[in-house]
Formats: C-alpha cells, sequence, structure tokens
C-alpha cells in the first residue's frame, strides 16, 4: 500500500496547476461550480449534502486528475445522503484477486481465468479493464468489493452559512475534503492492507 493510503490530497499538483501563485486548483473548481452548493445551504442539516458536493468536485470526472488521489485498487469513491435517516453514506469500490475457486473450472475445459491487468508506473502499480487483444486471447474476472458505511458525524463537517463569501465556500469544502480524506482512509487502509498481504 502506498505510504499515504487509500486517499490523498495531491498538495504540489494542486498549487502548481493554480490560475496564480499562492493559489488552489481545486479552489477554482469550486468557483466554477459554486452552484452545486446553493441548494442546501438553508436545510436544516445541510452537512452531508455539502460534504457529497466538496467529494464530488474534488474527484474525477470533475477534476481530472482529482485533488483526491487514489489508491489504484480503488474503482470508486462516492458519497451521498441516506434517505433514511439524512446521514452522509460512503461507498468505496475495491478491486480484489479473485478466488481460487473461480480461477480455473473443469466446466471451463481447463482454462484458466485471468485476473485484473495491471502495469508497473513509477512507483504504483495501476489496474486497467482488459480490452482488444487482451480478451481475444483470454477470458478475465474483474473481482471487486463493494464497501458501504455510515460516515461518522466527526467527519461531516459544517458548511459555510447560506450567502457566505466564495472564499468563505472555498476554505470549508477544503477542510471538509480534509477530514473525509483521513476518515476514508481509517475504513479502508486495513482493507487495503489486508489485500495486500493476501
Amino acid at each position: 500500500m502506498t505510504a499515504e493510503g487509500a486517499f490523498r490530497i495531491d498538495y504540489v499538483y494542486d498549487a502548481g496547476e493554480a490560475d496564480h501563485a499562492g493559489g488552489s486548483r481545486f479552489f477554482n473548481y469550486i468557483r466554477l461550480n459554486e452552484s452545486w452548493f446553493a441548494d442546501y445551504l438553508g436545510w436544516d442539516d445541510p452537512r452531508p449534502d455539502f460534504a457529497a458536493t466538496a467529494w464530488r468536485v474534488a474527484n474525477g470526472p470533475v477534476m481530472s486528475p482529482g485533488y483526491v488521489r487514489w489508491h489504484p485498487r480503488i474503482l470508486r469513491a462516492a458519497l451521498g445522503r441516506s434517505d433514511w435517516d439524512g446521514r452522509l453514506l460512503a461507498c468505496v469500490d475495491v478491486i480484489t484477486p479473485a478466488p481460487e475457486a473461480l480461477k480455473r473450472s473443469p466446466e471451463w475445459g481447463g482454462r484458466w481465468w485471468r485476473d485484473w491487468p495491471s502495469e508497473s508506473l513509477p512507483g504504483r502499480e495501476a489496474y486497467y479493464e482488459p480490452g482488444g487483444k487482451e480478451l481475444r486471447d483470454d477470458p478475465y474476472i474483474l473481482p471487486s468489493v463493494s464497501l458501504r458505511w455510515a460516515v461518522p458525524d466527526r467527519a461531516v463537517l459544517d458548511p459555510p452559512a447560506a450567502g457566505a463569501s466564495l472564499p468563505a465556500l472555498q476554505h470549508a469544502a477544503k477542510h471538509c475534503v480534509v477530514a473525509l480524506v483521513a476518515e476514508l482512509n481509517r475504513t479502508i487502509n486495513p482493507v487495503l492492507g489486508q489485500l495486500e498481504r493476501s
């Protein structure tokens, strides 16, 4: 597993790609998508929606590459409000190895299913979906697990008040994303660690 864990914020790239010295590329995207935050800031509890919107802006496809970088095994990381009690819910899909029982079977003529293809990049492994020649030559099984849970309230920060300035919104969104990265790492890092030991 990378030293940073499941998720990390790329502060160096964010500052280097900003539109002015001392700026933030993430702040630029908050400005471009400011209207996304306006609808619910007057609600009784706007925190889950604010957190989900800040997370959405901080990741692809809105920001590409994202303000938040993901471990190579992570396929998807989405946040949203529960329709049952309004809490913030997380859904993270993680690439796993294929179960041994599914890799080879007499019913498949003794053929082996190939696992997720990957390529070595500097400092990490990158997984990708097979296509073209790969699928012509071999069958693939692409297993993953979907982890879903309620995000603890301590990681769901207060948004600025309705009508707050753009800088207040930008800083609140940044603090929110930092708290979410820390909380998601607490849950996902042990899972990734176990996968890499197995």
